[in-house]
């Protein structure tokens, strides 16, 4: 059962390359997690993206706080700084809610997001203001890897709003270590809207080293 699982969802992921090629992007993460207490942390990360047509995309610096609510539920915000050789260096803000749990006594577990987040163009004069709402399923498959399923969607919150683009992601998470995280990933981008969208072919990874600086 559990390998029928894993090959429909690569399946899906083979899927949507078919479907269309237009830009395929690199993206690189790696994160530094301080637990500070048992329920507030802080994580550090730096991120470099890059597209297969001019190289470097983006340098992005980021700085983000969790606070646990309960067992399901965090509350998040984020600073990020974006540097970009081909267009305007940005600032964003961010504050997210987020939902995770296992279903009934099973190997899945559901997860949900919804954040608000506004970004401004150094040289830009008005922000942008944007909802995301993301849905996910995560598979316990073996101590060695995890694999999961995302759906997020972007609504502009302008003057006009409106659906703007959707992304599916599949990802790996290796357990290798107990306090380092690995992920691997897919994920297809689209604009929503357009007679001729943006279509990004994105893979990655990430790794984060995690680190208890709890007192008690």
């Amino acid at each position: 059962m559990k390998k029928f699982i894993l090959l429909v969802l690569i399946g899906f992921v083979g899927f949507t390359q078919v479907k269309a090629q237009k830009v395929n992007e690199l993206w690189s993460a790696a994160e530094l997690d301080l637990r500070l207490t048992k329920s507030f942390s802080v994580g550090i990360d730096q991120q470099f993206r890059f597209v297969d047509t001019t190289g470097l995309k983006s340098a992005i610096s980021q700085v983000g706080f969790k606070q646990r609510l309960n067992k399901q539920w965090d509350i998040i915000a984020h600073y990020r700084f974006v540097g970009s050789p081909i267009k305007s260096n940005a600032n964003r803000l961010m504050l997210s809610l987020a939902f995770k749990d296992r279903i009934l006594k099973t190997d899945f577990r559901l997860s949900y997001r919804f954040r608000y987040q506004l970004e401004k163009g150094i040289e830009e004069i008005n922000p942008d203001h944007d909802f995301r709402n993301k849905l996910g399923l995560e598979y316990n498959l073996s101590k060695l890897v995890d694999p999961s399923l995302e759906y997020e969607i972007f609504l502009k919150a302008d003057k006009s709003p409106d659906f703007s683009k959707n992304r599916i992601t599949f990802a790996l998470e290796w357990n290798l270590l107990s306090i380092i995280d690995i992920e691997t990933f897919y994920r297809f981008q689209k604009d929503i809207g357009d007679s001729n969208p943006d279509i990004q072919h994105i893979y990655g990874f990430g790794i984060a080293y995690g680190l208890d600086l709890r007192k008690d």
